[in-house]
């Protein structure tokens, strides 16, 4: 089969999301072509411009070309993996593509209850997305509540839900290379996902306990976090970090936070920092938000309530005195979830099954 992986957003998750699913597609004898900003080695690519969400001209124009490409090389299936950034580039009228997988990320767009403007948004948004699976097309989504979501307006048989894939990692860290007194909080600081909350937990916490933040921030949004720390115990990585890299600060640190906030949730969106967390075998602190994606009888984690600082830091106090069983139960019980759930090859393999 000739694959197409289309996805026109540069850096963060997407560089790598797009490079495993192309190996997953390569490994099955598939002949894979990326349309994306970044090359991948040895796959057939166009590259496309990096385009701002909801910027309908220049999308439009990235679309078209996209479409154009894949009907010269004779595409048979197309894997749009970010349609939320780009629904409204798809013009009305035929298309010449054979078949269409759309991956949705944030499906609260799609939610019937705007007024004005955004609920014509809305309404036109669904009618497209009605109109696509009407010809064939699919729409996949991460989580049980993006599924809702979708079913309640759009045909049982055109959702699909997968889980969001993730790599397993080659190899985990013994216990004793932990530092129990480490708090990390992996990825870009979204209002959603309460940075800010573990921040203020902090003064609640143990004097030797201090949170580690890995990767790229805006500067408006560090510079107002960092004001927040006034006993100076977080520590910034600020800066694009390598997998390798990202992969030891998690197995180092004793405990995960994820502190995201109910919007988090309603959004629909999965969350990769906890699933690369279960596939390290990392005790996780999270909140009810990301609760639905944890294993069933998960052990390897505390649950608190969302935008509560202070139950925030009970439930890291609770972990940090609890940590040794914690650990054994994330080791135990964290990667088998993640290999049986969120592999790539089972991703690709739902993605590119008939409905």
């Amino acid at each position: 089969m000739r694959v197409c992986l289309f996805d026109d957003v540069a850096g963060g998750h997407h560089s790598g999301y797009v490079k495993h699913l192309a190996r997953a597609a390569t490994a099955r004898n598939h002949t894979v072509y990326v349309a994306g900003p970044e090359q991948l080695v040895g796959e057939r690519w166009l590259q496309t411009a990096g385009t701002p969400h909801r910027r309908i001209i220049a999308g439009r124009r990235t679309v078209r070309e996209v479409i154009r490409w894949c009907d010269r090389e004779a595409i048979d299936m197309v894997l749009n993996l970010y349609l939320d950034k780009e629904i409204w580039s798809w013009a009305p009228g035929p298309r010449w593509i054979g078949s269409t997988a759309h991956v949705l990320h944030h499906t609260h767009q799609y939610l019937d209850r705007n007024d004005g403007w955004a609920g014509v948004r809305t309404r036109l948004a669904r009618r497209r997305l009605e109109r696509w699976l009407e010809g064939g097309d699919r729409v996949i989504v991460h989580t049980p509540h993006a599924l809702e979501t979708m079913r309640s307006f759009l045909p049982e048989h055109g959702v699909r839900l997968l889980g969001y894939p993730v790599v397993m990692p080659s190899s985990h860290m013994h216990a004793d290379s932990v530092n129990h007194r480490e708090l990390v909080f992996l990825g870009y600081a979204r209002t959603e996902k309460g940075l800010r909350h573990v921040i203020e937990a902090l003064q609640w916490l143990p004097a030797g306990v201090g949170l580690t933040v890995v990767g790229k921030q805006d500067p408006r949004t560090r510079s107002a976090l960092v004001s927040m720390d006034h006993q100076s115990r977080v520590r910034w990585i600020d800066r694009p970090v390598a997998d390798d890299e990202y992969a030891d600060r998690l197995c180092r640190a004793g405990l995960a936070i994820l502190p995201y906030e109910r919007s988090f949730g309603w959004k629909g969106g999965a969350s990769g920092v906890l699933l690369e967390a279960l596939a390290h075998g990392t005790p996780v602190v999270t909140t009810t938000a990301l609760a639905p994606q944890l294993p069933p009888e998960y052990q390897g984690a505390v649950v608190v309530e969302p935008e509560d600082p202070k139950a925030l830091a009970g439930g890291i106090s609770f972990a940090l005195e609890h940590l040794p069983r914690l650990l054994t139960a994330a080791k135990q019980q964290g990667p088998s979830f993640v290999a049986s759930d969120h592999s790539f090859d089972a991703y690709l393999e739902g993605l590119l099954s008939p409905p």
